[in-house]
């Protein structure tokens, strides 16, 4: 976290590395969902006076109406709020929370991308929705609950395949979308292991069968695909393409709740990540190496990615 102390915080928050040195996101920008990454890692590292600090650089700003609304609150503003039990932090909470909600589409069933009138749904959706659970749930804001419900219903009508890949983006016009995949057919791994987080947090709240299965289904696809590493391609359908162990790192995640038919993928992966991809570089800022943000686009390929740094502190915390 040497990071805290270099004066570039001023700039931005740790988005993804360039050769191992963080580029940081403005804090203005308007792509803004991976913003609160690092507040909740410096919650999850018990570094939790210098993520309060930060915060205060969150809450000045207004943010665009999409779905990605519940990674940045949740990540960021809830574990602060936790902290601090702060009024104005529920308040906004709870504001940015109805907000999101309030993309719901009642003729679409689903939170679409965008605002306004958007017809396209996103399985990164899933688990942005965990926002939208933990307002319900520990701030009794029921509807929302609901809301998200009836739009992991949906995800799984139109993004989750039979054989338990997923659909990246579907247009309700034009059908699928590669998005950050390979192609409208392929399964872009990082979506996959959104879609099981998102279907395990589903399944918690509710106790709903179709969930937990959906959960399931995904898993044994991504089981199926993964090397002798266990740790996933970019996309399932470039085998032999660069790893995303973000992608492997919220697997992981969901893994930790299942035994059984499971335990061997998620030992392995385990492993992998530990001995073969945490940083031992000093020059390396990352915690997590081998990350792929967005392969097309050439940015944050073989690098470290915030939100893979975030979800490494979950089950790696033993050596971190």
């Amino acid at each position: 976290m040497r990071l805290i102390s270099s004066g570039r915080l001023k700039l931005g928050f740790p988005s993804y590395t360039v050769n191992g040195r963080w580029w940081v996101k403005p804090l203005d920008h308007q792509d803004f969902w991976d913003l609160g990454f690092f507040i909740g890692l410096l919650f999850r590292l018990g570094i939790r006076i210098e993520g309060l600090k930060f915060l205060k650089s969150l809450e000045e700003r207004s943010y665009p109406l999409n779905h990605n609304l519940g990674f940045l609150f949740y990540h960021a503003f809830v574990p602060a709020y936790m902290e601090t039990d702060a009024p104005r932090l529920k308040r906004r909470i709870v504001y940015e929370a109805e907000r999101m909600a309030s993309l719901f589409d009642e003729s679409l069933g689903f939170i679409p991308m965008d605002y306004p009138h958007n017809d396209k749904i996103a399985i990164d959706t899933l688990a942005s929705l965990e926002f939208l659970w933990w307002v319900s749930h520990e701030l009794g804001r029921s509807h929302l609950g609901e809301i998200a419900e009836r739009h992991v219903l949906s995800s799984i009508k139109l993004l989750l395949r039979w054989d338990g890949s997923t659909v990246h983006i579907l247009s309700m016009r034009d059908g699928p979308l590669s998005g950050q995949g390979l192609s409208p057919s392929s399964c872009w791994s990082r979506g996959a292991a959104w879609a099981s987080l998102g279907f395990l947090r589903a399944y918690e709240v509710t106790k709903a069968e179709i969930f937990k299965l959906s959960c399931e289904k995904v898993l044994r696809f991504a089981m199926r695909m993964v090397g002798e590493d266990g740790v996933p391609p970019w996309d399932f359908s470039d085998p032999r393409g660069v790893k995303d162990t973000s992608s492997g790192a919220i697997f992981l995640k969901v893994l930790s709740s299942f035994d059984g038919e499971f335990s061997r993928w998620r030992e392995r992966l385990r492993s992998s990540l530990k001995f073969n991809y945490l940083s031992e570089d000093e020059g390396w800022e990352g915690l997590l190496k081998g990350g792929c943000y967005h392969y097309h686009l050439r940015k944050g390929v073989n690098e470290s990615l915030i939100w893979g740094d975030y979800f490494a502190s979950y089950i790696l915390s033993d050596v971190i």
